[in-house]
């Protein structure tokens, strides 16, 4: 079995389920998810660390000890 490349699995949990293709390429992809429970988990967890990653504050100040330099 051929899992799908951790990229192209990056690209999916960013884009949502269709990841930006269409037809045969994309049902195959689901296929595959569907059968294949590594390559669940993998995208699962990539979907946690966006998720985390978005919840992130956008901005963040230095702290005060960097400015006495």
């Amino acid at each position: 079995m051929t899992h799908i490349t951790f990229e192209r699995l990056s690209d999916l949990a960013e884009l949502g389920p269709d990841g930006g293709l269409v037809g045969t390429a994309r049902d195959d992809e689901a296929r595959h998810l569907a059968s294949c429970a590594e390559c669940r988990s993998t995208i699962s967890r990539v979907r946690s660390l966006l998720t985390a990653a978005r919840a992130l504050p956008h901005e963040v100040a230095p702290p005060p000890e960097i400015w006495t330099q």
